[in-house]
């Protein structure tokens, strides 16, 4: 399986090495820049931010549409968070079941999901006074 490893600095490192991996996500010390991001695909990937001593702030995932794209913000120590690279390297996906994920619900029109709603509980409605008008005769 090709991958690509971005980093915060600019650097693309192709189809990286366990190694290469390791050493870059060890490498991130929080602050501006320090993220990683191991593509399979242009929206398929892994990515963290922070790191240093107390590890990393954020871990994301998408699996390349925007309703399967998601956000794990507790138990990010360094090892597991390496770790879990190295097997999404591998081509695994073990971190879905490793981690407990958000999902960053992104909609194209914010309130959609209220607009949807209200529209299913109309047409509910008017099912329920269609059948009633005709029960009722």
């Amino acid at each position: 399986m090709s991958t690509l490893l971005k980093l915060g600095t600019g650097e693309e490192i192709p189809d990286p090495s366990p190694e290469q991996v390791e050493r870059a996500l060890r490498s991130l010390r929080g602050g501006d820049g320090s993220v990683a991001i191991l593509q399979r695909s242009d929206a398929v990937f892994m990515q963290v931010a922070g790191g240093g001593d107390e590890g990393f702030e954020v871990l994301e995932y998408s699996q390349g549409v925007p309703e399967l794209h998601f956000q794990c913000l507790d138990g990010l120590e360094t090892e597991r968070v390496v770790q879990a690279f190295l097997k999404y390297r591998e081509g695994r996906n073990d971190h879905e079941r490793e981690f407990r994920w958000k999902p960053l619900k992104r909609t194209i029109f914010p309130g959609f999901d209220k607009v949807i709603t209200f529209a299913t509980l109309a047409i509910i409605a008017g099912l329920v006074w269609f059948f009633l008008r005709i029960v009722l005769r």
